[in-house]
């Protein structure tokens, strides 16, 4: 188990959900925990290892995770398995990505890079107004390729 995520991947289920993925033998298979430690699914998208960052994109429960940017592999991830929103396939950076929210309206926003160029995802309704849900998560300067990515249900704004 590799870079675990703590979120509400799972609105209907009680407490927290855990994502980790595999990074050494059989690279790329996903395995979702509930707050108990169950497996409660596993899935193989792809052959590599990646972080799984949390994903607020809708602006309530569940939250999401990124694979990674890969048009072919990547994208937005439910806890069941399921590719809930792609990358374009607009010639954007595919070698590195953040989670973070940038705008301000509680949404997070998806920056992706390599060494030429960096790109900002959002969602084509920012700001978004009215309450949304808003996790708490670690700072920044706690960020890690080795991090353990913890998204507390913070209330909303």
């Amino acid at each position: 188990m590799q870079n675990p995520s703590i979120a509400d991947f799972r609105a209907d289920l009680p407490g927290l959900e855990i994502v980790t993925i595999n990074f050494w033998g059989n690279q790329g298979i996903v395995h979702v925990f509930d707050a108990a430690g169950n497996i409660i699914a596993d899935f193989e998208p792809c052959q590599h290892g990646s972080m799984m960052l949390p994903v607020n994109w809708t602006g309530e429960p569940p939250e999401y995770f990124v694979l990674s940017p890969s048009v072919v592999e990547g994208g937005l991830f439910d806890a069941h398995g399921r590719c809930v929103v792609q990358f374009p396939n607009d010639g954007h950076p595919e070698l590195c990505y953040a989670v973070l929210n940038i705008t301000g309206d509680c949404r997070d926003e998806i920056v992706v890079w390599d060494p030429y160029e960096i790109w900002v995802y959002t969602q084509s309704d920012n700001p978004k107004r009215g309450r949304l849900y808003k996790p708490s998560r670690s700072p920044l300067y706690n960020y890690s390729n080795y991090q353990v990515t913890v998204s507390s249900p913070g209330g909303s704004e």
